[in-house]
C-alpha cells in the first residue's frame, strides 16, 4: 500500500549516548565538507559550522582556492583549497586534490554552494559515485546528479533535496512533488538509493521500506542557508557513527527542534541560519539532560 501522510511513522526524539569521561576528539569522527564557489562561499561554511557545534571531533572544509580565505573566517574549521574553474567553482583538474582530502575522513558533505559548471558537475558526480565513506549529497551535488545517468551509489548516502531539486531529479514539477510528498520521497529513493530526506514542512525521510515524518520545525525554516545547516548536522552525526537512516532522522528532528525553540524570539520571518547554528548546542544540551 502506498505511504500516505496518515500511515507514516513519526520521527521520535533521538536518544544521545553519553560520552566517556576520557573522551578525545579522535573518537567522534572527522567530517569533510566539499563545496563553495565565488559568490557562494557562505553555504559550505554554514554546513561546516553547524557540524562543528553538533558533536563531531574535527571538521575540514574544502573549497575552490579563490574563496579559501573567505571560507576560513571560522577559526574552528580547517580549510583546504582546490583548483578552480574560470567561473570560480571546483575544477575537474582538482580531482586528485579532492581525493586526497577525502582520504582518512570519516564522513563527507558535498554540494553546498558548489555552483554549476560542466567540470564541477563531473567532479561532484565522480566523488558521489566513488567515495566509500558515508556522505550527505546536497544542493548542487543533487543538481549535477539530476543531469547524470549514473546508477545509484553502493556506498552509504543521504540525499537531501528540497522540492525544486526533487522535481529536477524526478523530471517533474515542484507542485507535483508537493501534491504527494510521500510518493515523491519513495520515487526519489527508487531513483537514488540510500536514504532520502525530502525537505519542507514535515520533512520526510525514507530508506525505501517506510516513510518517516518529522514533527518538529515550522515555516521559518524556508529561508536560504537552513538546508546547509541541516546538511552539516546530518554529516556530523554520520561522522560520529550513526547509520544514514539514524543520522537523517535525528538531524531532521534536532534541526526542527532548534527552530521551534527560537520561534518565540524570531517568529516565522526572522529565523536565520546563524541563529539556528547558535541554538544547536542548547538543543543538544536539552537532549543530553
Amino acid at each position: 500500500m502506498p505511504a500516505t501522510m496518515d500511515s507514516m511513522r513519526e520521527i521520535s526524539r533521538p536518544p544521545l549516548l553519553p560520552r566517556p569521561v576520557d573522551a578525545h576528539k579522535g573518537q567522534f569522527g572527522h567530517l569533510l565538507v566539499i563545496g563553495g564557489s565565488v559568490g557562494l562561499a557562505g553555504a559550505p561554511r554554514l554546513a561546516a559550522s553547524a557540524a562543528a557545534v553538533s558533536g563531531v571531533g574535527l571538521v575540514t572544509l574544502l573549497v575552490p582556492t579563490p574563496v579559501r580565505a573567505e571560507a576560513a573566517s571560522d577559526p574552528a574549521l580547517m580549510v583546504l583549497g582546490a583548483p578552480a574553474t574560470a567561473a570560480g567553482t571546483l575544477s575537474w583538474a582538482g580531482l586528485a586534490a579532492v581525493r586526497m582530502a577525502v582520504a582518512g575522513r570519516t564522513a563527507v558533505v558535498i554540494g553546498p554552494g558548489a555552483g554549476r559548471h560542466p567540470g564541477t558537475d563531473a567532479l561532484l558526480c565522480q566523488i558521489v559515485a566513488e567515495v566509500p565513506q558515508p556522505m550527505v549529497c546536497d544542493a548542487d551535488a543533487l543538481n549535477a546528479w539530476a543531469e547524470a545517468s549514473n546508477p545509484a551509489p553502493s556506498a552509504p548516502r543521504v540525499f537531501t533535496p528540497h522540492p525544486g531539486e526533487a522535481a529536477r531529479l524526478l523530471q517533474t514539477t515542484s507542485d507535483e512533488v508537493q501534491a504527494d510528498r510521500p510518493a515523491a520521497a519513495l520515487a526519489l529513493r527508487a531513483r537514488l538509493g540510500g536514504v532520502v530526506v525530502l525537505k519542507g514542512v514535515e520533512t520526510l525521510v525514507t530508506e525505501g521500506d517506510e516513510v518517516y515524518r518529522n514533527p518538529t520545525g515550522h515555516p521559518g525554516l524556508a529561508t536560504g542557508g537552513s538546508g546547509d545547516v541541516l546538511a552539516g548536522l546530518i554529516g556530523s552525526l554520520l561522522a560520529q557513527g550513526l547509520s544514514p537512516l539514524e543520522a537523517a532522522c535525528a538531524g531532521a528532528w534536532i534541526h526542527g527542534r532548534a527552530s521551534d525553540e527560537l520561534r518565540s524570539s524570531t517568529g516565522e520571518r526572522g529565523l536565520t541560519p546563524g541563529a539556528l547554528i547558535e541554538r544547536l548546542p542548547l538543543s543538544f544540551a536539552a537532549l543530553e539532560r
